[in-house]
């Protein structure tokens, strides 16, 4: 920093203008820092933190540390974090650094490449399983359409995820509601599993597992099967 000045009775420092703390693998970056000694805490108006889970930013970011490394950053304040599968943004987003945990809370959307969106009121992620968790009502959404659950779990990039309690999905001209259903983004299908329905131009499709290939707008049903078809409306004699 270039200013610096520091309280010995409180244990209380203040630093401003380019202020840097680093412990060799986390880097945290801000214009004003204000540093707790004997509560082992600091925080970063506004902030940035570089490291191995990527680089985090908003209004306010408080660490907590010991005398030799970083072990907390706890983000507020239009926080987001930019990784390598994609970008978080949240109203906190708090980074466990040694254990590479992640959670965040308020208004989470999370994005990956090349159009995947899901949002929910909370988010966790464990960097060892590589496992994204988010809650909600969850949401996750491509090009082609949407899908809604109480849960959401996929891995790392969202190319893989499962969705639980309550799903609902609608495709261009194709809704469906089920009990859990699985994600494919890379190959855009969706498997719904449990009590399945599904309509689709008039014609509605009941069954225990059901494919949407979304992309392709085509379904298929396995195991036993129930087809309705709308009856249309009968024409007015002349």
């Amino acid at each position: 920093a270039r200013e610096m000045r520091a309280d010995d009775a409180t244990g209380v420092a203040v630093a401003e203008c380019e202020v840097r703390i680093s412990d060799g693998t986390t880097t945290a970056l801000g214009q004003r820092l204000v540093l707790d000694t004997r509560k082992g805490t600091a925080v970063l108006t506004p902030g940035t933190v570089r490291g191995a889970q990527g680089v985090l930013r908003a209004r306010e970011i408080t660490l907590r540390l010991t005398s030799t490394r970083l072990t907390e950053a706890a983000a507020r304040g239009e926080a987001r974090i930019e990784t390598r599968r994609g970008e978080l943004s949240a109203d906190e987003i708090t980074l466990t650094l040694p254990h590479d945990r992640m959670t965040a809370s308020g208004h989470v959307r999370l994005r990956a490449p090349p159009d995947v969106l899901a949002t929910g009121s909370r988010l966790t992620y464990d960097g060892r399983s590589k496992v994204v968790t988010l809650i909600g009502p969850a949401r996750i959404e491509t090009r082609q359409g949407t899908v809604t659950a109480r849960r959401l779990e996929g891995v790392e990039g969202l190319q893989q995820v499962r969705l639980q309690g309550d799903v609902r999905a609608r495709f261009r001209d194709i809704t469906a509601r089920a009990e859990a259903a699985t994600l494919l983004a890379r190959v855009q299908k969706v498997i719904l599993t449990g009590a399945v329905r599904v309509t689709q131009r008039g014609q509605t499709l009941e069954g225990t597992v059901v494919t949407i290939f979304y992309g392709a707008r085509r379904v298929i049903a396995e195991g036993p099967t129930r087809l309705r078809f709308e009856e249309s409306a009968p024409v007015p004699a002349r």
